[in-house]
């Protein structure tokens, strides 16, 4: 074993003295950069273009690896074409250079990819990169230019939930996740069966739940299934009431903009009483937000409306204590955004609507996020461009009274969640882009009680959306996050507090 690791340690410099500069194929590598985690395997490090030079065949012999990681991180290196493994090392702590081999014939363009299995207990913020200083082909041997990108940081948990193409569909959007009190931890989203588009559309409102903190998923179980282009729905919200009904609020029907009373974009809820793993058929409370005569008579004026999808509000002290809150999105003539908060005392059998939260006279409103402070008012957070906008309850949500922006939560017109983490630390997730972007997810951490925010993390560094976040039984994290790389993906991560605050 000792000669083994001798040979693997001197082999690589002896290789890169003898490499010519010309070879019989041009080598292109990018990195992959994104977050991994725990006990993933087969994760790219690096990707590999081969092309051969003017179309005549080349083989390829072996492949030098540099490998950057802590040890006992890495538990082994592999060179893949595609789903079929080339050649592999197991991954010594102290040895940083292998040399895979192999023997590859090709004539026109080669696409490989060197990938590191992470180990069930690396160590949490750990980085994981790799170098490619030669590839050697059959009579020569070149060395390619080091790729751009940063490495892989390694996540308690990251794992890919949805992406297309997965269970018949082409098309996921629209997260949300909540962890339960009987220790289920739940996500639901959009599958967008024939187009990404919004509604109307064939979407049906989709879950799975956990058991392990987001180590194991269930199979999809459909919440709400379309019966037509007219007959969708989406923009799923969740929520649990204090005797454990889970109550999931969404969409459907008609465009939110074209909405009308003879053709509305309708309000619904579905509700579970076992944790997730059943759910009731989709009531249809459209008419008490909306319309001809509606709980609060201010909405008459209003076309449209839906609510926010991500986590709504459980009221956990106060006067109104066991409340649910929904954060809604009303539309008036010329498509002004509204907003007002939708509640339920009575575990979601009744609802109401609150005075308006935030709209109208050139400050309009969109999809919002809402918290309960310590001093039992309440926090509703506003989609804006630029800085977010913010309003405060101080009857449980009835009616709404100080509003403003947030200079230091500037980011991209996006939806983002807003929850509290315990009695110190609020947060807040959003893109983090200076271009004002949807990129760069981040979560934002208040501890002022969302008077300022002055720390934040990137969970998601690459372009990204929509995300959602929830505190698990440990008082770790996890979020629900859409990566739009390879087309939009949806993806759950778990990090710890110390991680979030680590610089």
């Amino acid at each position: 074993m000792k000669k083994i690791l001798f040979a693997l340690a001197f082999s690589l410099p002896l290789l890169l003295a003898a490499c010519a500069p010309n070879g019989p194929a041009t080598v292109s590598l990018t990195r992959d950069g994104r977050f991994t985690g725990r006990g993933n395997m087969f994760e790219p490090l690096i990707e590999m273009e081969i092309v051969a030079s003017g179309g005549e065949a080349a083989t390829l012999c072996a492949v030098g690896i540099e490998l950057d990681a802590p040890d006992s991180s890495v538990g082994r290196i592999t060179l893949m074409d595609g789903a079929k493994e080339l050649a592999s090392a197991k991954v010594r702590d102290g040895v940083r250079s292998y040399v895979l081999r192999c023997r590859k014939a090709f004539s026109d363009t080669l696409r490989l990819s060197v990938c590191a299995d992470i180990l069930p207990d690396a160590p949490e913020g750990g980085l994981v990169s790799a170098e490619v200083p030669l590839v050697r082909f059959k009579g020569s041997t070149c060395a390619p230019e080091t790729p751009e990108g940063g490495p892989r940081e390694i996540l308690l948990c990251r794992k890919l939930l949805f992406a297309p193409g997965d269970y018949g569909s082409n098309f996921y959007r629209i997260p949300a996740i909540r962890q339960l009190s009987d220790g289920t931890l739940l996500v639901v989203n959009d599958r967008r069966n024939v187009t990404e588009n919004d509604l109307p559309a064939e979407i049906d409102v989709v879950s799975r739940y956990s058991t392990d903190m987001g180590q194991s998923w269930s199979e999809p179980l459909t919440i709400a299934r379309n019966g037509g282009r007219l007959e969708g729905y989406g923009d799923p919200g969740l929520v649990e009431t204090e005797d454990g009904v889970v109550v999931c609020t969404f969409a459907g029907g008609m465009n939110f903009f074209n909405s009308s009373v003879d053709a509305p974009q309708r309000s619904y809820i579905a509700v579970s009483r076992d944790f997730a793993r059943t759910w009731s058929a989709p009531r249809d409370i459209t008419w008490t937000l909306w319309g001809p005569n509606p709980d609060n008579p201010f909405c008459e004026r209003y076309h449209s409306s839906f609510f926010t999808s991500g986590n709504s509000l459980l009221l956990t002290d106060g006067p109104h204590k066991g409340r649910i809150l929904v954060a809604n999105v009303t539309a008036m003539s010329g498509n002004v955004l509204c907003n007002h908060a939708v509640y339920s005392d009575d575990s979601g059998k009744t609802w109401h609507v609150s005075d308006l939260a935030w709209g109208e006279k050139g400050n309009a409103g969109d999809e919002a996020k809402m918290v309960q402070l310590l001093d039992g008012s309440i926090l509703m957070s506003v989609r804006r461009g630029g800085e977010r906008g913010y309003a405060i309850s101080r009857d449980g949500g009835k009616t709404w009274g100080e509003r403003g922006t947030w200079p230091d939560l500037k980011a991209n017109a996006c939806n983002g969640d807003l929850i509290r983490y315990n009695e110190d630390i609020l947060m807040h997730t959003l893109p983090c882009s200076e271009r004002l972007r949807r990129e760069n997810v981040a979560v934002f951490l208040s501890f002022d009680e969302g008077k300022t925010w002055p720390e934040h993390k990137v969970i998601s560094n690459k372009d990204a959306m929509y995300s959602s976040l929830t505190v698990l039984p440990d008082g770790t994290l996890g979020a629900y996050i859409e990566e739009n790389i390879n087309g939009v993906e949806l993806w759950y991560e778990r990090f710890s507090l110390s991680w979030l605050r680590r610089k």
